[in-house]
């Protein structure tokens, strides 16, 4: 029996990190590790409503995702983060989000050396 892993490359639009953040926001799974397939599920059927075309993303790709997110965030890599969005509006937003998202993970010690930790 051979095993092929599938990698999976998904472009994030910048409504599709908008719908990630505020559903993290939304339903913290840095405080219950158990929401994320919800989040997920959650995610995914936003995508498709302006994205049908889009294949589900998978738990882990928008952990990862988001953690890169992050990242740019903290590091305060603005210039990344424009590249990703359209406008001042969108670009405030996306921040704001971010930023509420970093301090949900603080708040439940997942910082390790000044970088984002979530588990898989």
């Amino acid at each position: 029996m051979t095993c092929i892993l599938r990698l999976q490359v998904v472009f994030f639009y910048p409504d599709m990190d908008i719908a990630l953040l505020k559903e993290v926001v939304a339903q913290n799974p840095f405080r219950n590790t158990g929401k994320w397939p919800e989040v997920t599920d959650v995610v995914n059927a936003t995508i498709q409503q302006t994205h049908p075309s889009t294949p589900d993303i998978l738990e882990r790709t928008l952990k990862e995702h988001l953690t890169t997110l992050l990242k740019h965030f903290e590091q305060d890599n603005n210039a990344s983060l424009k590249k990703c969005v359209t406008g001042m509006t969108c670009f405030w937003l996306l921040s704001v989000l971010v930023s509420i998202v970093l301090d949900c993970v603080a708040e439940h010690g997942l910082y390790l050396t000044g970088q984002v930790q979530m588990s898989t």
